[in-house]
């Protein structure tokens, strides 16, 4: 009887626990979690990259390139020894025909034309000083005075008798004229005996042209010893 009765027992506590867990309502006992850390990359240990400066190119001069010679200090009046080489020049300037008279405009200029172009192509054959010279007395006009030695007649005249489309009016009133003629400055070497200078001999409308000179001086004469064409027409 005490065996029956301790069984009816075990078997009431085995269907009550059956039946709670069962029991959709009861609250399940929550599983314990593990914290898993996690490594937080740190700014401070990042390195920074740094800028790669970039390298300054080196100018390596080329055979383009004119020698650099300091610029002389120069007066803003044309020199003797520079209407000594107008004069020679000149009076050599065109043979082919008897000039009767002379028309030089009264003051030096070479603003309307490119000549550092024209000097770096012939540089081989024009002396630094000598560059040098007629580039620091041309960065400005300067007027003429009759101080030219021609054996024929001249007369200097203002820009603002220069004939500008029509030449019927200039020829006009110098009829025995073979148009007209410009300066530069007379760029020289220390010693004087070598000349660099610019002429211009418009004659018409498309008629004319220009050079830059080179003369060097022997026995106390200048001589033209190279023409180096700027313009024709």
């Amino acid at each position: 009887m005490l065996y029956r009765t301790i069984l009816t027992m075990v078997l009431i506590l085995l269907l009550l626990l059956a039946s709670s867990a069962c029991d959709p309502t009861a609250t399940p006992t929550p599983s314990p979690t593990i914290a898993i850390p996690v490594a937080t990359p740190s700014l401070t240990n990042t390195p920074v990259p740094t800028a790669i400066p970039t390298p300054t190119p080196t100018l390596i001069p080329t055979s383009t390139q004119t020698p650099r010679v300091a610029m002389p200090t120069v007066s803003a009046e044309v020199e003797a020894e520079e209407y000594a080489v107008y004069s020679a020049l000149i009076s050599n300037w065109d043979t082919r025909e008897t000039v009767k008279l002379i028309v030089i405009l009264d003051q030096t200029d070479v603003e309307m034309l490119d000549m550092d172009y024209y000097i770096v192509q012939n540089r081989q054959a024009l002396p630094p000083e000598v560059v040098a010279d007629f580039a620091a007395k041309n960065r400005r006009s300067s007027p003429l005075g009759e101080h030219f030695d021609l054996g024929v007649e001249y007369v200097l005249i203002s820009q603002d008798e220069l004939p500008q489309i029509l030449w019927d009016d200039f020829y006009e009133k110098y009829p025995d004229a073979p148009g007209f003629m410009w300066l530069s400055r007379v760029g020289f070497n220390p010693s004087q005996d070598m000349a660099l200078v610019y002429v211009g001999n418009p004659r018409a409308f498309l008629a004319g042209m220009g050079a830059l000179v080179l003369l060097s001086k022997t026995d106390g004469i200048w001589h033209r010893t190279r023409s180096i064409m700027v313009w024709i027409s």
